[in-house]
């Protein structure tokens, strides 16, 4: 290929929406953004299905011929010399521990032949209750020290999904550890580093380096662009960890709150003719349990605020004894990797003396 290819892989809530959403569209230059917000998706929909959505991406099958062509034929059809290519699900699934990452580098080292890797890197102690936050969302109910194997002031480790569900290990997210891996891959001189913390602390100097890598202008003032994706918070996500509670529960095989409304269960669960399940469906579509939640709600949320903040609140606190385990357990490893990026992340909690 004769074009400078640039590949953002993540990581994983560490602004990569903002970026594709609000950022990468005010870039000024010679640079073909292709991401999953913008219009030609020939791309993303292809490394979607080859690795991202489709369980592919812990495959060991070498990446084809016609694999290496389509991406080809597809990049030449750009006129600009840089093409920076999008899409967060390339470092790995944070909920599989970013474990495909090897294989990743290698498939896209194959795909793009001398690509450059650009990585956004967040503090191990927020990008967890990030990926918290984002499993609730997902329907995930369990605490915050299930979700990262916390008992007894040690973490257990990664576990297989099929054992223990969604769960993330922290003191694996030796970033250090990916930069290195992906050195190795691609090469010491194309790997490219921002900390997100920059985003919000110091957005001039993130918008700055971002365009020094990309070889482009990007016109945006030093302020912060309006937040994207930032998730549930507070009250909301204690919340929502209740009802997902409740959807899981099921009775005789039936969810006892049905994430939709009973007469689209029955409809699409019980589709025969009898008049038992003509009764049901006659029933369910005039009673749903999600329509009254609906209704009532006006009411009871006034008074189950300050319930839900004082809970909310609560719950956040008992995250800082774990967030502290975690600051602690990847200091050494910051370290090393803030020397590695000549002090970069010197400041940002990534591995300062308390």
């Amino acid at each position: 290929m004769n074009k400078r290819i640039i590949i953002h892989i993540g990581f994983p809530r560490c602004g990569s929406t903002l970026l594709q959403r609000e950022i990468f569209p005010r870039l000024e230059g010679d640079v073909r953004v292709v991401s999953p917000a913008c219009k030609d998706r020939r791309l993303i929909d292809f490394l979607n299905g080859r690795f991202v959505m489709s369980g592919r991406n812990i495959d060991m099958a070498p990446v084809t011929d016609a694999e290496k062509k389509h991406v080809a034929d597809v990049i030449a059809e750009y006129p600009e010399s840089t093409v920076l290519v999008s899409n967060e699900g390339l470092v790995g699934d944070s909920f599989d521990n970013m474990l495909p990452l090897p294989h990743l580098a290698g498939a896209l080292r194959a795909l793009f032949e001398e690509p450059e890797i650009l990585v956004v890197i967040r503090r191990q102690s927020d990008i967890v209750r990030s990926y918290y936050r984002y499993a609730l969302e997902e329907g995930f109910y369990k605490s915050f020290p299930a979700f990262l194997g916390y008992r007894d002031g040690r973490f257990a480790g990664f576990r297989l999904q099929r054992y223990a569900g969604i769960n993330v290990d922290p003191t694996a997210l030796n970033f250090h550890s990916f930069v290195s891996c992906l050195q190795i891959t691609f090469g010491a001189g194309k790997i490219h580093v921002l900390p997100f913390e920059w985003i919000k602390s110091d957005f001039g100097r993130f918008r700055d380096m971002l365009a020094q890598v990309l070889g482009a202008r990007l016109q945006m003032a030093d302020s912060l662009p309006p937040p994207v994706n930032s998730g549930v918070h507070g009250a909301d996500f204690f919340l929502l960890r209740g009802l997902n509670r409740l959807w899981a529960t099921r009775l005789l095989g039936f969810p006892l709150l049905p994430r939709q409304p009973l007469f689209d269960y029955f409809d699409n669960r019980c589709r025969d003719g009898s008049v038992t399940m003509r009764v049901l469906r006659a029933i369910s579509a005039r009673v749903s349990p999600t329509g009254v939640l609906n209704v009532l709600s006006p009411v009871i949320a006034p008074l189950l605020n300050p319930l839900l903040s004082a809970l909310g609140a609560k719950g956040l606190r008992s995250e800082q004894p774990i967030a502290q385990a975690i600051d602690r357990a990847v200091f050494e490893s910051n370290a090393a990797l803030n020397e590695k990026l000549g002090g970069r992340l010197s400041g940002l909690g990534y591995c300062d003396r308390q």
